[in-house]
């Protein structure tokens, strides 16, 4: 398991222990939180395993041909999300009187939407992060994957009061500004974007908010499952991501996702074995917690683990996995933008 797939585990896992199994998913839209750290990175780096020796075993499941989709895998094609590019912001001004449709429930069709695109985030910049929750949607680009460097994190909320007192407005909207923080409400909306570490912070905040759109441009969800808590992406600084949520399985919760590479990281790991799930090969491990990766393709696994300090067997995570649909492929274009 990666670095990245660990924070990304770790931080659904911390995020499920703490919230009650949910009625729905991603329907509600989180309020700003103070803190500029980024939900995700802030997290530590997992440590790496211990070599073990490994079994050799085969678990009964449906074949899965090499040709054919795995098992709850979703062959519905993408609409790629908006992407950020440096280009300078426009002057036209949006309306801000009418609310949106709620694009950041799950269609039927599994589609999701991000609501605004970002036309402008200070030079070198790039995304890293992107969280669909359900108390929230956030946006975060960087220097680096870490908290350290420069940083620009974007967050949308439920129209509101507007924190502190509106000074100059943004597209002709009442906006609150601070040195590191900005609020302001656009499509009935209440959105909020703090900085770090960039030079004028307080202008470049601004430019970066006078070039937020609503955006109503769909994706297909790259994880999906009828009681999925959260929609988390991390990108590494290699390029290599991970993106995953937590499922609810009667009383149990389950990390589940996909990554693009994979290191042992179970410490110290108790078992290892090699098995075939879904017609693929997989390694189910055993530790600190139990987890289980499917090899869908080269630089892509499917991953299933469980709660810290609890252990569940390889056949209960196959079958986590036999009732998520997932997109092997998902878009991922907007990766170093």
């Amino acid at each position: 398991m990666t670095d990245t797939e660990s924070l990304i585990r770790d931080a659904l896992l911390r995020q499920a222990e703490r919230t009650p199994p949910p009625g729905g998913v991603l329907a509600a839209l989180r309020r700003p939180r103070r803190s500029r750290k980024p939900l995700l990175l802030a997290l530590a780096t997992a440590a790496t395993a211990t070599a073990v020796a490994v079994a050799v075993t085969a678990i009964p499941r449906p074949t899965v041909t090499a040709d054919a989709p795995v098992a709850g895998q979703s062959s519905t094609q993408q609409t790629p999300a908006p992407t950020t590019t440096t280009s300078p912001a426009t002057t036209t001004s949006p309306s801000n009187t009418t609310s949106p449709a709620d694009t950041t429930s799950p269609a039927p069709d599994g589609t999701l939407s991000l609501e605004f695109s970002v036309g402008w985030v200070p030079e070198g910049l790039t995304e890293r992060h992107r969280a669909f929750t359900e108390t929230g949607i956030q946006r975060m680009w960087g220097t680096t994957a870490s908290v350290t460097g420069q940083s620009v994190r974007f967050q949308v909320a439920p129209d509101g009061a507007l924190p502190g007192t509106a000074t100059d407005p943004v597209n002709g909207a009442p906006a609150s500004l601070t040195e590191h923080t900005i609020h302001w409400r656009l499509g009935g909306r209440l959105l909020s974007a703090d900085i770090q570490g960039v030079p004028d912070g307080q202008a470049a905040l601004r430019r970066f908010a006078e070039s937020v759109r609503p955006d109503p441009t769909r994706f297909t969800a790259p994880v999906r499952a009828k009681d999925l808590q959260s929609l988390n992406y991390l990108v590494q600084d290699s390029g290599d991501w991970t993106v995953g949520g937590v499922v609810v399985t009667g009383e149990k919760k389950y990390s589940i996702g996909l990554a693009t590479s994979k290191t042992a990281e179970l410490s110290p790991v108790t078992t290892s074995t090699e098995l075939t799930a879904m017609g693929r090969p997989a390694v189910y491990e055993d530790g600190r917690y139990s987890s289980l990766t499917v090899t869908l393709a080269p630089q892509r696994l499917l991953f299933v683990s469980t709660l810290k300090d609890v252990h569940a067997p390889a056949e209960e995570l196959i079958a986590v996995l036999e009732k998520v649909q997932f997109v092997a492929n998902p878009d991922m274009s907007w990766v170093g933008h």
